[in-house]
């Protein structure tokens, strides 16, 4: 269940911060690394936040 919550959290961190790494653990609460690893651990390709203009 946590890791259900954790995973969405992220997710949903990078879609209203895209390419924001250190936004998205200050709205974590948690280093930039540990945000790395967990964008690994849950097998989430940051690439499909990215936004083009």
């Amino acid at each position: 269940m946590l890791t259900k919550i954790e995973k969405s959290f992220l997710g949903n961190s990078f879609e209203t911060t895209p390419w924001k790494y250190k936004k998205v653990s200050e709205n974590m609460g948690i280093t930039s690394r540990a945000v790395y690893a967990k964008l690994k651990k849950y097998e989430i390709n940051w690439q499909e936040f990215r936004i083009f203009d």
